[in-house]
């Protein structure tokens, strides 16, 4: 469903939208501490989502890593040549999961530079929830 604010996002803070997914929503949250003015619901969107594009980012790649490791070490008590095909595996699926937060951050910016909301399922649902409970 789209979201319609009443403010549009200036020209800086579509750029700053746009850059924050592409910092992995730092430049985003630098500009909302040190604009004086307030700033439009479309940019703290683009903004909190980015950030949490970029933690979610990190916990799915941090918390995999871990798994996959333990899994190939059963594995390897087992048979060490099916532990090297789970690892070449897990650098497969690791690569690809990179990839698809890479296109969804490059796709957030392209949006957040039009001054349009991007609309990832599920994530965006929960920023939109968040920011109108405030």
């Amino acid at each position: 469903m789209p979201w319609r604010s009443h403010s549009e996002p200036t020209k800086t803070e579509r750029v700053v939208g746009g850059l924050s997914y592409l910092t992995f929503g730092m430049s985003g949250l630098l500009y909302m501490i040190f604009a004086k003015r307030g700033q439009s619901p479309q940019f703290k969107f683009h903004a909190f989502q980015s950030i949490f594009l970029a933690l979610l980012g990190m916990v799915v790649a941090g918390g995999s890593q871990p798994l996959f490791m333990l899994l190939a070490q059963m594995v390897a008590l087992v048979s060490s040549s099916a532990a090297g095909m789970l690892n070449s595996g897990f650098g497969v699926i690791s690569g690809i999961v990179s990839l698809a937060f890479l296109c969804l951050s490059l796709y957030g910016a392209i949006w957040a530079f039009l001054g349009k909301f991007a609309e990832i399922p599920f994530v965006s649902d929960l920023i939109h929830r968040n920011m109108s409970a405030q």
